[in-house]
């Protein structure tokens, strides 16, 4: 038997689990991310298993949470997150340039000139 069928009958989680159903089969016959949480899964298994930042926020996650969890800036701000979500969250300006910020939209979600430059920004191109 297939987890999507499982999942189709009503089977729960934690069952599907019992049954020897690894987390990338739970993922991929629908089960939620919250309902994973729920079941004792962490964040960061459910990132290896599949689940984006757009599901686990879904779920009800903290962008700091989502970050303690390994999910990327990148992968937070392709799901909406905005750059000053990403600061609050505890994201580091270098963060926020590889997730593909801009310097203008660091420097408007309140990262200090120190924060910036620690990042490798020309203070001058600000």
């Amino acid at each position: 038997m297939q987890a999507w069928e499982l999942r189709a009958v009503g089977v729960k989680i934690r069952e599907a689990k019992t049954a020897g159903f690894s987390g990338v089969e739970l993922h991929t016959a629908g089960y939620s991310a919250s309902a994973m949480l729920s079941n004792g899964y962490s964040l960061g298994e459910l990132r290896e298993f599949g689940y984006g930042a757009g599901a686990v926020l879904t779920a009800g996650v903290s962008t700091r949470d989502a970050r303690d969890g390994g999910y990327l800036a990148a992968e937070l701000r392709s799901a909406g997150v905005s750059v000053r979500k990403l600061r609050d969250g505890g994201y580091t300006a270098a963060q926020c340039l590889e997730g593909g910020c801009s310097v203008p939209e660091l420097a408007k979600a309140g990262f200090s000139p120190k924060e910036l430059a620690s990042a490798g920004v020309d203070l001058d191109d600000i």
